[in-house]
C-alpha cells in the first residue's frame, strides 16, 4: 500500500516532467465579476434584473425602462424613502439579493433640481413619519397636487388614504403649487 502511495505522490508531484508534457494550463485574462440579481418593484410587480456589482444603477434604470417601454429619464429608483443616485453601484450601496428597490415612473421626463419656475416646475419634498427621510417629486406649477400625491403613494406602496399637509393646512388634490405659493424644496408632510 505504501509503495502505491509513493508512486502516486511521484506521479502528482510538480517535479514530474515528461518529454512530451503538453498539458500546461495558460490563463488569458480574468473572468468577469459575477452578476447580482436586483429586485425592482413597481405596483406590486417584481422585476429581477442581473447586473454586475460594479455597474452604475443607470444600467438598471435603462433595463427597467426597456421592460416598461418608457424613457429612462422617467424612471426613479427608491430604497425606502430615499431616491437612489444612478451613478452609484450595487457594490457601493451594499445591495444584495434580499434588497427590493422601488420604482416610480413619471408621466413626463424629469427636470429635477432646476429650482426656478422658468420651466414651469417645482421640486417638492414629501416627508413621511420618518423625519430623516423624504422623497423629492417634481411637478408643474399649474399641475394639480393629486399627481404628487399619487406618485408618493405609488413610491411608498400605500393604497390607503394619506393626508398631505403643508404648514399645518390639509392639501387638496385639485390645488396647484402656483395657487398655494409653493416653491422648490418646500416640505409637504404625508400622514398615513
Amino acid at each position: 500500500m505504501e509503495a502505491r502511495l509513493q508512486d502516486l505522490g511521484t506521479f502528482l508531484s510538480p517535479s514530474h516532467n515528461s518529454a512530451n508534457d503538453d498539458n500546461d494550463l495558460i490563463v488569458l485574462g480574468s473572468s468577469p465579476p459575477p452578476e447580482v440579481t436586483i429586485k425592482v418593484r413597481r405596483r406590486g410587480k417584481i422585476f429581477r434584473i442581473n447586473i454586475r456589482p460594479t455597474d452604475s444603477l443607470q444600467r438598471l434604470v435603462e433595463s427597467v425602462a426597456s421592460r416598461l417601454e418608457v424613457d429612462s429619464s422617467q424612471v426613479l429608483l427608491l430604497r425606502g424613502d430615499e431616491e437612489l443616485d444612478t451613478k452609484e453601484t450595487p457594490q457601493s450601496l451594499n445591495l444584495t439579493v434580499a434588497d427590493i428597490i422601488d420604482c416610480v415612473v413619471h408621466s413626463a421626463p424629469r427636470n429635477v433640481g432646476s429650482g426656478d419656475h422658468s420651466d414651469g416646475k417645482v421640486c417638492l419634498k414629501v416627508q413621511g413619519k420618518d423625519k430623516q427621510s423624504h422623497l423629492s417629486i417634481s411637478i408643474g406649477t399649474k399641475e394639480p397636487l393629486q399627481s404628487l400625491m399619487d406618485q408618493y403613494k405609488a413610491a411608498m406602496g400605500l393604497s390607503k388614504s394619506v393626508c398631505f399637509m403643508f404648514e399645518g393646512q390639509k392639501l387638496k388634490g385639485r390645488s396647484t403649487p402656483e395657487e398655494l405659493g409653493l416653491e422648490s424644496d418646500d416640505i409637504i408632510e404625508a400622514w398615513a
